[in-house]
């Protein structure tokens, strides 16, 4: 499933086709239909970007991006909203490029983004920009979820007709992030997820990239992995990488309530084994060159002892699984530096981790039951507040998981350069 992301204009839907991360040296753009064509918004974009007064680059990451879109925004602001989830949805690896597809969903949005107080805040021509959009929405699939995102100050502004995209009133953006597909507890299997972040109340929000990428402050835990709390909808969420800069020899930490349980103090923390019969291994999948294709791949083998794997190579990494976790229906892993956490994908005999895009050192924890919305938001609020330098360890977030009452063990992981 992709989410695709649309601004509403009054001149119609603008899709944002793509991002792309730029390096630091060049300025962030916005580009038409992935030409030379700048937008006029380019500019302003760029300030949405920076610290200091923008919101991106602390709430994602990384100081530079390309946005594509597929037709001219000349003026305004309203973008901002529409630009904010597309970078929650490109860092959680489910961004659509426009083209609606069944299965698919659609958010559909217009506001400005107070930076300061993370508020949206009022738009003019509501009526014309959800008019322009319920036009292009009779096109889409009937299967696609869909929703209208609208500044709440702007609720006057709408009537009670039963449009083809349903509004909803947004007031913050922990509001409006709760929309995105997310990884919400619920009953279903992590496999059904995708990935998305929604953020605790009263905290800045944060859509962890789902990598365990480079994050910076508030926002490098903004995209954790909250889910789909849309409408009561809940899926468990996938994530894609940039697992930067991780490092800690820490050891894991382990709560478990059963009869079989061995304790012992270890690193100054409580550690309970499940059993030591337990035998977790994590499979690392390589490409010729960098190449991920099948025929080439080279698989490699490490066993957890004591809670710790192996450092790995992350050269030509392409895939990360790991067995040995039958008992446990949820599964993260936390990037030591930038406090980022992205969620596994389960299947029937393996959890999938998203690949790192960089080298990285992280934590896998696993848990006996399905995350619920407060677990997540708990630990995400947890992560946010440490300090930029912090290197998080398992010993930091024992206190947090312990209140967190759902059966967990920990392992830590690193990916090296060479």
């Amino acid at each position: 499933m992709k989410v695709h992301i649309f601004v509403a204009t009054t001149q119609g839907l603008v899709a944002v086709q793509k991002i792309y991360e730029q390096d630091p040296e060049i300025g962030s753009v916005v580009s038409v239909n992935g030409t030379a064509t700048i937008s006029p918004i380019t500019q302003a974009y760029r300030s949405f970007v920076n610290k200091g007064v923008g919101i991106i680059e602390s709430d994602f990451g990384l100081p530079s991006y390309r946005v594509n879109i597929d037709r001219q925004i000349d003026q305004g602001n309203s973008w901002q909203l529409g630009f904010y989830l597309a970078h929650a949805a490109y860092a959680q690896g489910v961004l659509g490029n426009g083209d609606v597809a069944y299965g698919d969903m659609v958010l559909c949005a217009t506001g400005e983004i107070n930076t300061s107080e993370r508020t949206i805040l009022a738009v003019e021509q509501v009526p014309l920009k959800i008019s322009k959009a319920n036009h292009t929405a009779t096109s889409w699939p009937k299967a696609v979820a869909r929703f209208f995102l609208i500044p709440e100050e702007n609720q006057v502004d709408t009537n009670d007709e039963d449009p083809i995209l349903p509004t909803k009133f947004v007031s913050s953006l922990d509001d409006a992030l709760l929309y995105l597909p997310a990884q919400a507890a619920s009953e279903q299997t992590i496999s059904e997820q995708k990935i998305v972040s929604a953020a605790p109340t009263n905290t800045p929000a944060l859509i962890t990239p789902v990598s365990l990428a480079t994050t910076s402050e508030r926002g490098r835990k903004i995209l954790t992995f909250l889910g789909f709390v849309v409408v009561v909808s809940c899926l468990v969420a996938y994530q894609q990488g940039l697992f930067e800069g991780w490092l800690s020899n820490s050891t894991g930490v382990i709560q478990v309530d059963t009869p079989t349980v061995k304790t012992h103090v270890r690193d100054g923390v409580q550690d309970i084994a499940l059993s030591d019969s337990d035998e977790v291994q994590m499979i690392l999948t390589y490409g010729a060159e960098g190449q991920c294709a099948k025929i080439n791949a080279d698989k490699k083998i490490q066993v957890a002892q004591e809670y710790i794997f192996e450092p790995a190579t992350h050269a030509g990494l392409c895939e990360i699984k790991l067995t040995g976790l039958d008992k446990f229906l949820s599964v993260i892993a936390i990037n030591k530096h930038t406090h980022r956490f992205v969620v596994a994908v389960k299947s029937d005999s393996h959890f999938t981790l998203p690949v790192p895009t960089v080298a990285a050192e992280y934590m896998v924890i696993a848990f006996k039951n399905i995350m619920t919305v407060e677990d997540k938001n708990r630990l995400w609020s947890f992560l946010f507040n440490q300090p930029d330098r912090q290197i998080v360890t398992p010993k930091d977030l024992a206190e947090v998981l312990l209140n967190i009452n759902n059966e967990y063990k920990v392992y830590t992981h690193s990916f090296v350069k060479e």
